[in-house]
């Protein structure tokens, strides 16, 4: 088990440079990929790399339709198609996509869904979420999934903390940060970086697998997964009963 400390996340910054760019993984699949906040930051660097890729069809999903039609210039992608998807709202991301997803005849497979949000409190709760949705899978399901941290980065976020620490977290990101383009990498590697049986459940740092922190592994830390994981469930049933015969179709009973 690792003390997965601040000293031992910044240790690891400042080591090494971010690992290159996994490629070639889709060429010649019919791969199709949703992935979310892609209008700008790493989830539109991890777009313009999944567009090299030789995919049959790419989702770029973005809570407004409008900035992510403007950022479909630059992608340079004939088979990407912008799906507005507002992660802040029920109504967007449980109906209204699930709706949508259903109908769309290209849409008749999901190869990979990278999940990519700047909101730092929906980030930790996904993040937990990882290991124990693949502990819960149905072994026959055909479903991984992963937790990817791409290291401190120069994104967006900056623009939404409080002046007061600005400086301070410039004065860190000169040091130490990767550009947005290295932390994309890791995102793509997540969804394509490996063989599946050795992505299941992983959490995922530098392109390798890692040892989750001692909380997670322990008691409390199993408790809080149970207990966030059960939770959402009920909650997002409550939002559309889709959403209990999806799971109960994948996953087993707690």
């Amino acid at each position: 088990m690792v003390p997965y400390t601040p000293d031992v996340i910044w240790a690891g910054q400042k080591r090494a440079p971010p690992p290159p760019l996994v490629t070639g993984y889709l060429t010649g699949k019919t791969i199709i990929i949703i992935v979310t906040g892609t209008n700008v930051g790493l989830g539109f660097k991890a777009c313009k790399h999944f567009a090299t890729m030789n995919h049959k069809k790419i989702f770029p999903a973005c809570g407004n339709s409008h900035k992510g039609t403007a950022a479909l210039k630059d992608l340079t992608c004939p088979g990407a198609e912008v799906w507005p998807l507002d992660l802040s709202s029920f109504k967007s991301l449980v109906i209204q996509f699930a709706d949508r997803a259903e109908t769309a005849r290209e849409l008749d497979r999901l190869n990979a869904s990278m999940v990519n949000w700047g909101r730092h409190e929906l980030a930790v709760d996904l993040s937990r979420f990882s290991t124990h949705a693949q502990s819960r899978l149905d072994p026959e399901a055909p479903l991984v999934v992963t937790s990817v941290c791409p290291g401190l980065c120069m994104s967006n976020l900056r623009s939404v903390i409080p002046d007061s620490v600005k400086d301070s977290i410039k004065k860190i990101e000169d040091e130490m940060a990767y550009t947005t383009e290295e932390g994309s990498r890791q995102l793509v590697f997540a969804a394509v970086g490996g063989e599946n049986d050795a992505l299941k459940g992983q959490f995922i740092q530098k392109s390798e697998t890692k040892e989750i922190c001692d909380w997670a592994l322990g008691e409390e830390g199993a408790a809080w997964e149970r207990k966030a994981w059960t939770d959402a469930l009920d909650v997002l049933a409550g939002v559309d009963k889709r959403v209990t015969k999806a799971t109960t179709d994948i996953f087993l009973n707690d």
